[in-house]
């Protein structure tokens, strides 16, 4: 019995509204085995610049690597987990030191139609690790124009408090020709300021992190009407609570804590 989990096509279908239809209790041991090796840890991927399904790293510290920038650039790659492909997760595994029937075993285990399968909970690690011969890449592009870099899982920034390059777009696209990853044209953005520096879904303003307007009214409103009993029913509550939690969140990772507290 395999594990039936969301295609691609589904997945857009339910307008990425994703849940795995069914999970087959031998996905627990391939994942259990990844994360217990410890590729949950960026170092241990080689790189330092990955925030995505890593350990103790979220988007905010993802962001806070670009604070005081001058520009930025962000790339997407296009279905990222749909696009990495079987024979890749074998040899990516095979790489870190599993045996070959091993490899093979999780690589058939996680994979839907010969590609990572959206929804099971080895394909965040796993991307990772197999994503990581272009992760040293980017690294080295990063440094050849001394910028800095972050990634998470698909979202790729670059940004610099000089000049911005213009050829380092060209270098990023050249990277992903021929290959099983594409970038999604439509989601590539060049940030120069004063122009707000939108970085992995917050703001990037001098040396703080925030969210952005829109979000900070948003919580605002959440906060009022959250102290009014009886104005809100139980269930919209609980959703007006995640979000505060969330502002809250990004506040406690942000550089000073205040930037993004500044709705309380």
């Amino acid at each position: 019995m395999r594990p039936n989990f969301v295609s691609a096509d589904e997945d857009r279908r339910r307008n990425r509204q994703l849940q795995p239809k069914q999970v087959h209790p031998m996905m627990a041991q391939p994942a259990k085995t990844i994360l217990f090796g410890g590729y949950l840890d960026g170092p241990k991927l080689g790189t330092d610049h990955v925030f995505g399904f890593v350990a103790g790293r979220s988007h905010v510290d993802a962001a806070r690597v670009h604070v005081n920038a001058r520009w930025v650039l962000s790339v997407d790659i296009r279905d990222f987990f749909q696009s990495t492909p079987q024979h890749r997760v074998v040899d990516a595994l095979q790489g870190i030191g599993f045996p070959d029937e091993g490899a093979e075993l999780i690589a058939t285990l996680a994979c839907l139609r010969g590609f990572l399968a959206q929804g099971a909970p080895t394909s965040p690690v796993i991307s990772n690790i197999c994503f990581s011969e272009l992760d040293d890449f980017l690294s080295q592009i990063a440094n050849d124009y001394d910028v800095k870099l972050s990634r998470y899982a698909d979202d790729i920034v670059f940004s610099g408090e000089n000049e911005y390059p213009s050829e380092l777009h060209s270098r990023i696209t050249a990277l992903f020709e021929g290959g099983p990853w594409q970038l999604a044209s439509q989601k590539t953005s060049i940030a120069i300021a004063p122009k707000r520096l939108k970085v992995h879904g917050l703001l990037v303003s001098g040396s703080e992190v925030r969210l952005t307007k829109g979000y900070r009214n948003r919580l605002r409103a959440y906060d009022h009407l959250t102290k009014k009993k009886g104005h809100v029913k139980p269930e919209d509550l609980a959703k007006m609570q995640g979000h505060l939690a969330y502002g809250d969140f990004v506040a406690k990772l942000s550089s000073s804590g205040v930037a993004a507290r500044d709705f309380r």
